[in-house]
């Protein structure tokens, strides 16, 4: 595994049949990619914060991707702990989702293309405030940071 311009020092074990990996990162915006004998995936790892953050990927096999085919990240804080979930609705495309994780107080969604969404937190499955965002002048590459200021969120 390495880091775009240094290798990381990574201990892995095997657990039930599946590689675990652990690394530190030192930049909040990290590409990676993740190779074994026959397979491989890169993927995106952005942090807010010190502290542990869990990914989990497969591995495709004969994968030979490269790391600039990423898109926009958006990462923030929630003023709340105990979201359930957060959801992001590209206006664009009636009917789709993009499902985002949660840690903590923090946000990520990884990998989307610039343009306008509607931004949904969730409490509960009847619970949950939406509002839109915009992202239309964000760039194509790079991550983009929205911390979610309570008097946003207007639950139904």
């Amino acid at each position: 595994m390495t880091q775009v311009g240094a290798p990381l020092a990574v201990r892995s074990r095997m657990i039930d049949g599946v590689y675990l990996l652990e690394f530190r990162l030192s930049h909040r915006h990290n590409d990676l990619y993740v190779k074994s004998e026959h397979c491989g995936m890169g993927l995106t790892a952005d942090y807010l914060a010190a502290g542990t953050r869990a990914f989990s990927v497969s591995l495709e096999q004969g994968y030979e991707g490269d790391l600039e085919n990423y898109g926009l990240d958006i990462v923030g804080t929630l003023p709340l702990e105990f979201v359930r979930a957060v959801t992001l609705f590209p206006l664009w495309i009636p009917g789709a989702r993009i499902n985002g994780s949660v840690d903590g107080k923090a946000f990520y969604f990884v990998n989307l293309r610039p343009g306008r969404y509607l931004f949904r937190v969730e409490l509960s499955s009847d619970q949950y405030a939406e509002f839109p965002m915009d992202f239309t002048k964000a760039p194509w590459h790079g991550v983009v940071r929205v911390d979610v200021p309570l008097d946003k969120l207007h639950f139904n």
